[in-house]
């Protein structure tokens, strides 16, 4: 299995580093899943992208997690993985 860098302000890009530091700012804190995939700016912006348009749609907060929950355990997300 790989093992991806989980990145911060001053590991990242500065591209990245400017993202998830809007990303700290809305949140108070920084989700692995967007430090790990901060190691690609536009890979970062998409995801940011991704996001904000999920944001907007007309489901609501539990439902949007339990979508991305889905999603993980569908795809067997190694990242994600939960034992049992």
């Amino acid at each position: 299995m790989n093992t991806f860098r989980i990145h911060n302000t001053q590991t990242a890009s500065h591209q990245s580093a400017d993202m998830l530091s809007a990303i700290e700012g809305m949140l108070g804190f920084v989700p692995n899943v967007f430090a790990v995939i901060a190691e690609s700016a536009p890979a970062l912006g998409a995801f940011v992208e991704l996001n904000n348009r999920l944001s907007a749609s007309s489901f609501d907060a539990t439902e949007r997690e339990i979508i991305q929950l889905a999603t993980s355990a569908e795809n067997r997300c190694t990242y994600c993985k939960v034992d049992g």
